[in-house]
């Protein structure tokens, strides 16, 4: 067998639209999602990503899940983009303006930006401090509650590189609630029970310009979901972001109609009131949800298992080997939402696809050379022969110079990033393991008629109101 060229290197795409039916796009988030979607330029994920991310810091401390360990739903999000072209910017401000609406309360004295320092974070939640007699020196913040919203998220990667900078370190331990401290001799700070949520934006060449290797070794770049944005109508009016109508109500215009002398806002009250009725309640309800006996079985068959694999370090296994946590807070902002007791399996599978979008971002930025050569040279001959290969046309091609375990190892790697499948096949009364690229669901069933942008603009009548099929 010839050896593949690079030339036939597969061009790894970013992720494909969110279906539809996504598990993503159930329940109370998601009919908001889909309500807004067919009427702004900005992608449907990326808004949802923005709305995860500032209903679990709404959510605080005081509701936790329990998966393996105990996670709080606090979230990292970066949004990654053209500049100009992918409506980062409008995703986030549509996304702040509907969180906003949700607590209002909360926008105003939890979400700021700014990450410039570790000692200034710590300063945005400081516990009171006192003196060796415990006397009140000074009184600190009393909401440890803080989304962080950084559209400029290289400035961020920039500031890690510091020598003295302590950011990088408080930012992965505020990820995990890790209590907060900066022993500094004349001012102290602690912070006991921080909640910090980040949601940025950056685009691929200032990610590559800022990103260090330190920081995909340390943790940090796999604590964070990067999120491929696009701009999902080029072809459409540029749409107005959600603004209160005559009645102070938010409302969305709808570009469908953006030619007609009388504009259509679609008021949005009806879709956030359950969100934020559902939120209001069960603040007032601190507890830990387990899951019920259907997404366990789930959490512990399918999930564990698929992201819990040892696979080779990379870069792109260092960005994307957190999965077990970022899942479950994400189930866990749905059933909380939803009202619900206890985890249920819609609301895994929500995580779960919310997680697989943004895994195959992390793909798409780190996947085009797998930092493993085995790999990368059994990907290269894949995509270039017009057949399945088996495993010893595999080891054909290294000239028998590879040992199984090399390429079982490199084949894990490339499975588990749905970079290529296995099928089984039977030739001549035996069974033969074969591998190809693989072919996404999405790429099946014509992916242009299945993104949740694409909603068609009769879904709605004539004077505004939502026809209550959306679908």
């Amino acid at each position: 067998m010839q050896e593949a060229s690079f030339a036939a290197r597969p061009t790894i795409r970013p992720p494909y639209p969110l279906r539809r039916d996504s598990p993503a796009y159930q329940g109370k988030i998601g009919d908001l999602i889909k309500v807004i979607a067919p009427h702004t330029e900005a992608c449907p994920e990326a808004i949802l990503t923005g709305l995860l991310t500032g209903i679990g810091n709404i959510l605080g401390n005081n509701i936790k899940i329990n998966a393996g360990r105990l996670q709080k739903p606090n979230l990292y999000s970066v949004i990654i983009g053209r500049s100009s072209q992918s409506r980062k910017g409008t995703a986030i401000s549509i996304a702040e303006k509907l969180l906003a609406y949700i607590d209002p309360d909360w926008h105003e004295n939890c979400v700021d930006s700014g990450l410039y320092s570790g000692e200034g974070l710590l300063l945005s939640m400081r516990d009171d401090r006192f003196d060796n007699e415990g006397n009140l020196l000074e009184k600190g913040v009393d909401d440890k509650r803080r989304l962080y919203i950084e559209e400029e998220f290289s400035d961020v990667l920039t500031l890690f590189k510091g020598k003295t900078s302590i950011l990088s370190g408080i930012i992965r331990k505020g990820f995990d609630s890790i209590p907060l401290r900066q022993n500094v001799k004349n001012y102290p700070l602690k912070v006991r029970e921080p909640h910090l949520s980040i949601m940025g934006a950056i685009t691929l060449g200032e990610l590559k310009a800022t990103l260090s290797a330190r920081d995909l070794s340390s943790g940090m770049v796999n604590r964070i979901a990067w999120i491929h944005a696009y701009r999902s109508k080029p072809d459409k009016p540029r749409a107005k972001e959600p603004i209160p109508n005559e009645m102070g109500v938010l409302s969305i215009f709808n570009v469908h109609n953006s030619d007609s002398e009388n504009h259509i806002y679609i008021p949005l009250d009806k879709y956030l009131d359950p969100i934020k009725n559902a939120i209001e309640s069960e603040l007032k309800r601190p507890r830990v949800i387990e899951f019920n006996a259907e997404a366990q079985e789930y959490w512990d068959t399918v999930i564990v298992p698929k992201y819990g694999k040892d696979l080779p370090e990379t870069p792109l296994t260092q960005a994307t080997d957190r999965a077990n946590a970022i899942i479950p807070r994400v189930a866990l902002i749905y059933a909380v939402v939803a009202q619900s007791e206890k985890i249920r399996l819609v609301d895994l599978k929500s995580g779960e696809a919310f997680w697989k979008y943004a895994e195959q971002t992390a793909v798409t930025i780190w996947g085009q050379t797998l930092g493993n050569r085995t790999a990368d040279d059994i990907l290269n001959l894949i995509y270039s022969t017009s057949y399945a290969v088996s495993l010893t046309e595999i080891s054909n091609f290294f000239n028998r110079n590879k040992s199984r375990e090399d390429i079982t190892e490199a084949l894990n790697l490339l499975i588990a990033f749905e970079l290529v499948m296995e099928s089984k096949k039977s030739t001549n009364g035996r069974e033969a393991t074969l591998y190809e690229p693989f072919l996404k669901e999405d790429e099946a069933e014509h992916p242009e008629e299945n993104p949740i942008s694409s909603i068609s603009s009769n879904s709605y009548s004539s004077d505004g109101e939502h026809i209550s099929k959306l679908l």
